[in-house]
């Protein structure tokens, strides 16, 4: 009979844990794609917490892995990034600044900025977490969000991290 009861208490309150989960973040590392085909690999990505000048909480991004063979032509640095990025390692490069949880969506973070380290163009930006936390939609932007081009970066595992080259 106890075990009974004590099953019935556990049951009723799994409701009040689920309750409280923890909000979806994009913190943690995603596997970016060339021309977002999904199958081509092309960096990692680290997306972490960090702080404004203000104190606020806001989500940064860096280039934590690249994929690129050793034959691949692609700059290693930010040639025609604006300072402070012009001639740095994009390997490494603070790339996304600045993304903060959106009011009404918990699964959005916006007002970010974004660098496109090939094309040294800065952009506005928005990230958009799926339900599951598997993929990220990456929305950049000048002016106004209508105007922008989506990318898709998923999750990254073990194996994303351990075959790749720097």
């Amino acid at each position: 009979m106890k075990q009974l009861i004590a099953a019935s208490l556990l049951f009723l309150t799994l409701p009040l844990f689920a309750a409280h989960a923890p909000e979806p973040t994009p913190v943690g590392d995603w596997v970016t794609y060339k021309n977002d085909d999904g199958e081509t690999k092309e960096s990692i990505v680290q997306i972490y917490e960090a702080k404004d000048k203000h104190g606020n909480l806001v989500y940064n991004g860096k280039v934590s892995r690249s994929f690129r063979k050793p034959s691949d032509t692609t700059p290693k640095i930010c040639v025609d990034c604006p300072a402070p990025f012009t001639g740095k390692k994009i390997l490494g490069m603070e790339f996304l600044w600045g993304f903060v949880p959106d009011d009404e969506d918990s699964n959005k973070f916006v007002d970010g900025h974004v660098l496109d380290p090939l094309s040294g163009t800065l952009y506005n930006g928005e990230m958009t977490l799926s339900d599951d936390g598997k993929t990220l939609v990456l929305r950049g932007f000048a002016g106004i969000s209508l105007f922008g081009s989506d990318r898709t970066w998923t999750r990254a595992n073990a194996t994303d991290e351990s075959t790749s080259h720097q």
